[in-house]
Order: C-alpha cells, then sequence, then structure tokens
C-alpha cells in the first residue's frame, strides 16, 4: 500500500460507506475479529507485528489531525501482538477509555506487519513494513464531560517523525521497543 495514500486511513477511499454503527459504553470492551487469518495461509505465515488502535470523531469524514490513539500494543507476553491475535483465533478485546466524550466515531484499528516477509518466498519480500487498516463506525455513550485528547495526527502521515511506528524487525522478546 502506498504510505502516502488516504486508502492507509481506513482502507477505503469512501468514508461514507454505509456502516452500521456498535454501540458502546465508555470503559467497556468489544471484541475485534480478524476472520481473515483463519482463512488464509499467507497471513498466518507472515504477519507480525505490533498493533494500534485510533478514535475520530465521525463527522470529521477522518480527514485532517482528527485522529487519536487510545490502544497500541506491541507484545503480549512473548508475542507480537498480532501474533496473540492470530493464537487466539483472531480476537482482539478492546476497552475504549472512560476519558472519551460521547458521540459517533470511526474506530481505526491497525496491524503492522514488521517480518518484511519470507525470504524464501520473494513474492511476500517487502523493505517497508505492511498496514493492515480497517474502520468501523462506534455511537459512543459516556458520562465523561471534559474534551477528548489533544495529541490529534491525521492518517496517511510521516510515520517516523510522528513517533508512532516501530520499522525495524525487533525482536519481541524486548519489550521495551519503541512503536
Amino acid at each position: 500500500m502506498d504510505m502516502d495514500s488516504n486508502d492507509l486511513r481506513c482502507r477505503t477511499k469512501d468514508m461514507n460507506a454505509p456502516t452500521q454503527p456498535y454501540a458502546v459504553k465508555t470503559g467497556s470492551s468489544i471484541k475485534l475479529v480478524w476472520d481473515v487469518w483463519q482463512k488464509s495461509p499467507v497471513t498466518k505465515k507472515h504477519v507480525t507485528g505490533p498493533c494500534s488502535f485510533f478514535l475520530a470523531k465521525k463527522d470529521s469524514q477522518g480527514v485532517g489531525e482528527v485522529w487519536f490513539l487510545i490502544e497500541q500494543v506491541a507484545t503480549t507476553g512473548d508475542l507480537w501482538c498480532a501474533n496473540a491475535i492470530q493464537r487466539n483465533g483472531g480476537i482482539y478485546e478492546l476497552t475504549i477509555p472512560e476519558n472519551i466524550a460521547a458521540g459517533e466515531y470511526y474506530l481505526r484499528t491497525e496491524i503492522s506487519d514488521n517480518s518484511r516477509g519470507d525470504p524464501e518466498d520473494l513474492l511476500f519480500v517487502t523493505s517497508l513494513p505492511q498496514f493492515y487498516a480497517d474502520c468501523l463506525t462506534l455511537n459512543i455513550t459516556s458520562n465523561f464531560t471534559g474534551e477528548n485528547p489533544k495529541n490529534l495526527i491525521s492518517i496517511p502521515w510521516d510515520r517516523k517523525s510522528s513517533g508512532l511506528s516501530n520499522l525495524d524487525n525487533s525482536d519481541p522478546n524486548e519489550n521495551n521497543q519503541p512503536i
């Protein structure tokens, strides 16, 4: 995927695509399911890396500095986040933070594949990580009356200067890896 493409946002150009909003209250958890991993031998074999979860107010259409990070996971135990999701049947449980104002949001899920592919299979070798991003719409209810986080970013963005991505192929057992 082109790192400067707007498709990096939610894997689609059409942010108005009809999606049924999922109702969720702050402080509660939702189960996210990546069923493609259970069906594809390619992703089971190759995808390994951290996971990031962002929110943006739906009325922003996801354009500009409107996204804020709500959770980022490098490793779970001795596994990269992506591998932990694979081991858990493609399921990840995400808790919506308490300090989010009520409203409709895009939830952006991103799994970064830092594996660079299989050196024995040149079809899958790449010099940059791959990003598996997708979005869904949440209707968040909340008792929080403050403002949402101020550290907003735009997507696509300059990942190196943002400090939000680990672009090397580090050992997941080194839990102090910057992401």
